[in-house]
């Protein structure tokens, strides 16, 4: 893998686009949840993730980058990530908060406040250290399958098998780039995997 390609794949998978993806292809499967959610509610829910966990994120970034407040937009520095981070966090919360409200599956605030946690616990590890928050997306994504099919039976495998795939493509990438450290793959892979799998299984949403 070269870089160009290693920088076009950390792109197109940036970890603020897990969530809206995880929920597309969750809405997908022949599961429950395709069933009990309405059109409307469906188109109402992409627009919220979207915008929350990724569209104002990556505007705020960009902003930054603009008044000179950051080196790049690939944001390698650990202290140049804790901005961003806080923000990042305060939507993800905002979000969970959102689908709280609605008349929704309790699986899916589940889902979202582990996610939430695991934006917050990386905006915490952040102040000391850096981890992968590509991984994090990845592995939560990874987690919420896992989760939905011992939870409910869901015939989430090839999925699952799918998305370890675009694991290690994504985590080649990164190492490519030279973002990141073994170490802060596989910490960031099990953080997001344990925030969400957990969550979803013990229902903390």
């Amino acid at each position: 893998m070269n870089r160009q390609l290693a920088q076009i794949l950390s792109y197109a998978f940036h970890p603020g686009v897990m969530p809206t993806l995880g929920l597309f292809l969750l809405l997908q499967g022949d599961n429950y949840l395709k069933y009990s959610i309405g059109a409307t509610t469906k188109n109402f829910l992409y627009l919220i993730i979207f915008l929350n966990t990724y569209l104002f994120p990556a505007l705020i970034v960009l902003i930054m980058r603009y008044r000179n407040a950051i080196s790049s937009l690939q944001l390698i520095d650990r202290k140049e990530r804790v901005i961003p981070m806080a923000v990042a966090s305060f939507f993800y919360l905002l979000t969970y908060l959102l689908i709280k409200k609605l008349t929704l599956p309790g699986v899916l605030s589940d889902m979202f406040f582990g996610l939430a946690l695991s934006v917050f616990a990386v905006f915490f590890i952040t102040l000391r250290y850096k981890i992968s928050a590509h991984m994090t997306g990845i592995g939560g994504l990874i987690g919420a399958f896992v989760g939905f099919q011992v939870l409910f039976g869901a015939q989430l495998a090839p999925w699952v098998v799918l998305l370890v795939l675009v694991w290690g493509v994504i985590g080649t990438a990164r190492l490519k780039l030279e973002a990141h450290s073994n170490g802060q793959i596989v910490a960031g892979s099990m953080l997001g995997f344990t925030c969400i799998f957990f969550s979803i299984l013990a229902g903390l949403g």
